[in-house]
């Protein structure tokens, strides 16, 4: 394969125990190169693949562009190959991608269908470059025009959507589109009057910064253009028929993964989380009090502060562990109690020594339960909230819940349902750790000390973030974020 005579010599004398092949098979080196001149597929391909590679860079205004990406391609992404098969396959998606800049507009036709190279795009092509993104669920129309009217500006445009948008690109004269990147369940279609290199990607939509989608777009631009923001975004469920990408004074910092930033507490909470290995490390608001790299139990566990003894929810019953390791289950809920249709969490009642079951789905309970004498005392209606976390806060002698409404829901100390108030609007980031468009609140950690709560979101068994919620202000901050987040 040639690339302008730089990369590899065209020579057309061939010795009749080889293939013919875009390039003399007696100078084969590398792995490709000589499987090309062994299979009869491969070497018509290689030859499809140099013609077209000729016709793609016949125009001077894409030759630089096309030679440098096709260098790339020989040098490293066809060099992955270790198959026939791969070589194929890559062959194959490489003529298709090509094809895009040889293709000449049918006299009827006002745009160009732009051919979608699964190719990952060279990293470089970003510098210097605004990335854009327009995404949404489900296009307001058949069609999407966009115009991006940035003056002076290189734009990397990024299209996501879930449903089939037919994306209709246009840019002002001293605009420069460099790549596209559209992701899309259905299949997008992405037309233009002028040739630009786009590529299908697994991104998914978002409708707004505050959602783990969102972040997921971020994390994957992250990757292959190592920045951490869009430097504008449009994001809804339905998408405009048609929308203007103006230039912005200021930048956007939600547009970041940055963001949020960490706020310093104004009340101190320490506390103690325990390990899957059944030991408690120091936590504050702000963090662990010592470099922990432990992996966290989220719900389902808790400890008698006066035993030590850990107590586990096991399928409707509660085991104990003592110090010696040995493991103790306790009776099933006598049916003068409702059946626990899903108990999510257990939480230690230091006050009366007594360990508290919640249930989840249904009306829901708070059951409590007397280890010394495995008895099940009550059950006490959670009037229809469905809680993922419980915690007994001695101070104030109640339960506290998170439900997965969003809400702070309050027990008295024997276990009667008292109120409840919606905090998860008041956690900022809160949305960027679980789709808040399909799915309901994602689960927090409660840990409670009169007034002042924690609320901890513990994914993969690390601990991500920690908001500080204040009872008497109503108000929350965040104090903690992991730093890969």
């Amino acid at each position: 394969m040639k690339v302008y005579g730089v990369l590899f010599l065209f020579v057309s004398v061939i010795s009749p125990s080889v293939l013919a092949a875009s390039f003399d098979c007696q100078k084969a080196k590398t792995f490709a190169e000589k499987m090309i001149c062994q299979s009869p597929r491969l070497s018509e391909l290689d030859v499809e693949l140099d013609r077209v590679f000729d016709e793609a860079t016949f125009s001077e205004k894409t030759k630089s562009e096309i030679v440098k990406d096709q260098i790339n391609w020989l040098t490293k992404t066809r060099a992955r190959c270790k198959d026939a098969s791969c070589l194929e396959g890559m062959y194959e998606e490489r003529i298709k991608y090509l094809g895009l800049f040889v293709i000449k507009n049918p006299p009827d036709q006002e745009d160009y269908t732009l051919v979608q190279s699964t190719e990952e795009p060279n990293k470089s092509i970003a510098q210097g470059a605004e990335l854009v993104l327009i995404s949404g669920y489900e296009p307001a129309g058949e069609t999407v025009e966009i115009t991006v009217d940035r003056p002076n500006a290189s734009v990397i445009l990024v299209l996501s959507s879930y449903e089939r948008v037919l994306w209709k690109v246009r840019s002002t004269p001293n605009t420069t589109i460099k790549a596209i990147l559209v992701g899309g369940y259905e299949s997008p279609t992405v037309s233009s009057p002028k040739l630009i290199p786009t590529y299908f990607t697994k991104i998914p939509y978002a409708t707004d910064e505050n959602n783990i989608k969102f972040k997921s777009i971020l994390m994957e631009l992250k990757r292959l253009f190592s920045t951490n923001h869009v430097d504008y975004f449009s994001g809804s469920y339905k998408i405009a028929t048609q929308i203007v990408v103006s230039p912005v004074d200021s930048v956007n910092k939600k547009l970041s993964l940055d963001w949020p930033p960490v706020e310093n507490p104004t009340k101190d909470l320490s506390f103690r989380l325990l390990t899957i290995n059944n030991d408690f490390v120091e936590w504050t608001l702000q963090g662990p009090k010592a470099d922990s790299k432990s992996a966290y139990v989220n719900q389902g566990v808790t400890v008698s502060t006066k035993s030590n003894i850990i107590y586990k929810l096991q399928n409707g019953k509660i085991e104990s562990i003592d110090k010696s390791g040995a493991k103790h289950s306790s009776s099933a809920v006598p049916q003068n109690l409702p059946e626990i249709s899903w108990g999510t969490d257990i939480t230690y009642d230091s006050k009366r020594d007594l360990l508290s079951i919640i249930s989840f789905g249904g009306e829901g309970y708070l059951y409590r339960y007397f280890p010394a004498k495995d008895a099940w005392l009550d059950a006490y209606s959670a009037q229809n909230h469905d809680i993922n976390s419980i915690f007994y806060d001695e101070t104030m002698d109640r339960y506290v819940g998170w439900s997965a409404s969003g809400e702070i829901v309050i027990f008295s100390g024997e276990g009667a349902y008292l109120k409840s108030k919606r905090v998860a609007d008041k956690l900022v980031g809160y949305g960027r750790i679980y789709d808040r468009n399909n799915y309901r609140a994602s689960p927090l950690k409660v840990i409670a000390n009169g007034d002042s709560i924690a609320l901890i979101a513990i994914s993969g068994r690390s601990v991500t973030h920690i908001w500080s919620y204040d009872v008497s202000s109503d108000r929350a901050m965040l104090t903690y974020k992991a730093s890969a987040n």
